[in-house]
């Protein structure tokens, strides 16, 4: 096998794609109901997927863009919530979030734990439409 080929990227079909979408999904709502913190890159690694494939299969694939933004919300939603009880370091969480989802960092006068306030506020609207999600599959 060449280099060229031994590297290049697997194309999915749709119905793969949709399996890695039903898959995705089952994957967040088992960590919600066990309120355990997951990273996308763990699921990639059980599903034999590599993380730079995302953009490309979101782009063609209306459910896994779904599943990938909806396993985004909760990432941002359980990183947000740690933050905030502390089952995370605030400065972290606040990095992290500000980082990876755009939040945005504290004022001169406030404090790490009142920036993750002020921007989960905003937030929580959005969380209680995910936990409904959950719920409801």
């Amino acid at each position: 096998m060449t280099e060229e080929k031994k590297w290049r990227p697997k194309k999915y079909s749709d119905e793969r794609l949709s399996e890695l979408a039903v898959s995705l999904k089952k994957w967040v709502k088992e960590k919600y109901r066990k309120n355990e913190m997951g990273y996308l890159a763990e699921w990639c690694f059980d599903n034999d997927f590599n993380t730079r494939y995302f953009k490309r299969y979101c782009e063609i694939s209306a459910e896994f863009n779904d599943a990938y933004e909806f396993a985004k919300d909760w990432q941002e939603y359980r990183i947000a919530k740690g933050g905030m009880d502390k089952s995370f370091d605030s400065r972290f969480a606040q990095f992290y979030l500000s980082s990876k989802f755009g939040w945005n960092p504290k004022g001169e006068n406030e404090t790490v734990a009142d920036a993750i306030k002020s921007e989960f506020g905003r937030f929580l609207i959005h969380q209680e439409t995910l936990r409904n999600k959950i719920i409801e599959d």
